[in-house]
């Protein structure tokens, strides 16, 4: 099920310290923006790790 993304940035306006990323893409995100959806994850985690 999808949902509009203004309500993923809804949420994420409400939400202390977030991170939020859009990537243009359809519903296979990972495989059609692969380069791009791992640089979003790895840059999340590395400054999580810091």
């Amino acid at each position: 099920m999808t949902r509009p993304v203004q309500n993923a940035r809804e949420v994420h306006g409400l939400l202390v310290d977030g991170t939020y990323a859009e990537i243009e893409s359809g519903h296979a995100v990972i495989g059609e923006r692969a380069e791009e959806f791992t640089k979003v994850v790895r840059d999340f985690l590395v400054a999580d790790a810091g």
